[in-house]
């Protein structure tokens, strides 16, 4: 029985996702640790979510999933480490400063 609904739960791709890697166009972030994310299979959308950074995203497939998961994560960083401090709340300084621990560089994907 336990192995049927394994079987049944990757059938619908419901393993989480863990990239140390995310792509978005031209940024590659590159990451200290693997990012915990939870999938779910829910009224015909996969939807990923990510409890530490509070990012929610869903698609039609698993790779449409993905690809909203790296969309939301390029915004979210972008929106708050090249913030100035000053401009942050105390909530957003440490956002700010989780995320700058957690990618230790951003490559370009058209870079040798």
């Amino acid at each position: 029985m336990e192995n049927e609904v394994l079987l049944a739960q990757i059938a619908k791709e419901i393993y989480p996702f863990t990239p140390k890697v995310i792509v978005q166009d031209n940024n590659i972030y590159l990451l200290n640790a693997k990012l915990f994310c939870k999938v779910e299979f829910l009224e015909d959308d996969y939807i990923i979510r990510n409890e530490e950074f509070d990012l929610t995203v869903w698609g039609d497939s698993r790779d449409e999933a993905e690809e909203a998961f790296a969309f939301a994560f390029d915004a979210l960083y972008k929106n708050f480490v090249f913030e100035k401090d000053e401009n942050l709340t105390e909530q957003a300084r440490v956002l700010k400063n989780k995320l700058n621990h957690l990618v230790y560089k951003i490559a370009r994907a058209n870079e040798n």
